[in-house]
């Protein structure tokens, strides 16, 4: 059986998808109750910083088993994350384009965000180690087959 797709598609891993729905919750629920506040920041800044180099590796159909081109998006994931923590104009214009498509964003300027970034290297193991999980898997399904 041909799994190219199925391990060529990151936002499959139950992983991913559990970083995408708590990002979900947190953004349009959570920051919306009376729960908001402090970690309701924190939460969607690791929860993102995490998912994006998934979605972005699977927009740019990077090939699994590349883990320095994944680790170079998580790199301009982290950078990007920071200059627009850190800069105005950068903020500024990230949150102009949004709302020209009708999106209504905020970014908050915090420089305590920052240490979201350490999800990143957990990114980057996790993609290093996805083929070979994936082919465990794979084989003991054949084996109860």
């Amino acid at each position: 059986m041909d799994h190219s797709l199925s391990n060529s598609i990151r936002l499959r891993d139950p992983v991913v998808l559990a970083a995408l729905v708590i990002l979900i919750l947190n953004d349009h629920i959570f920051k919306q109750s009376n729960y908001a506040g402090f970690f309701t920041g924190k939460i969607s800044d690791f929860a993102g910083l995490f998912f994006f180099p998934f979605f972005a590796a699977d927009v740019l159909q990077l090939k699994r088993g590349k883990s320095f081109g994944f680790a170079i998006l998580c790199v301009i994931t982290g950078l990007s994350f920071a200059a627009l923590k850190l800069a105005p104009a950068i903020r500024d214009a990230f949150v102009l384009f949004y709302r020209s498509l009708g999106i209504n964003a905020e970014v908050v300027m915090d420089a305590s965000d920052l240490w979201a970034l350490f999800v990143l290297p957990v990114a980057v193991w996790m993609e290093s180690t996805s083929l070979k999980r994936n082919k465990r898997f794979e084989q003991k399904g054949e084996q109860h087959a």
